[in-house]
């Protein structure tokens, strides 16, 4: 787990153990479970929110397929599209790619994610979307690594896996500090 320094790891460690058990089941030892904080400047992480999806729109149009993302950050509306051929095994990176496109609204110059691999995987009884995702910028080069749970949706689960591996390290894509 990533975490900024302003819980203990040991509760932040119980959490993940604690939220483990009640939405899959898994109990873990607490042993298993690491964390390294970050020094983040507070001002930067609480003024940066989080990435919220506010709208999803699919459109196919003869053998392309155009997704829209809308996303809310603080009062600010980012927007980002994609487009590519009608083909099933493309809808999720597609989706991903159009989240990516919004969040490149609210990164500092220099600084990029681009999408480096989408995977569904089963945990458990259940579909995992996993969406991994390079960040560059600053002299800095990081993986960041995200996961939505998988509905009847092929878009929907890729978008909030590409927000939830954003969100993690939003401060260092808005001007935190690299650490």
């Amino acid at each position: 787990m990533l975490a900024d320094r302003g819980r203990p790891a040991k509760r932040i460690v119980r959490d993940v153990e604690t939220a483990l058990a009640a939405r899959f089941g898994l109990f873990v030892d607490h042993r298993k479970v690491s964390v390294a904080q970050l020094d983040i400047e507070p001002e930067v992480a609480e003024s940066a929110g989080r990435l919220v999806l506010t709208s999803l729109k699919v459109e196919i149009v003869a053998d392309a397929t155009e997704v829209h993302v809308d996303l809310m950050w603080g009062p600010e509306m980012l927007s980002g599209s994609s487009r590519g051929p009608r083909d099933a095994r493309r809808q999720g990176p597609l989706a991903a790619e159009a989240t990516l496109a919004a969040v490149a609204q609210a990164c500092t110059d220099g600084v990029s994610v681009s999408l480096h691999h989408l995977e569904t995987v089963r945990v458990g009884a259940r579909e995992v979307c996993m969406a991994s995702l390079l960040f560059l910028g600053r002299g800095h080069r990081e993986r960041l690594l995200g996961s939505a749970l998988v509905d009847a949706d092929p878009h929907e689960p890729a978008v909030k896996a590409t927000l939830d591996a954003v969100n993690r390290r939003l401060p260092l894509l808005v001007g935190g500090q690299v650490g």
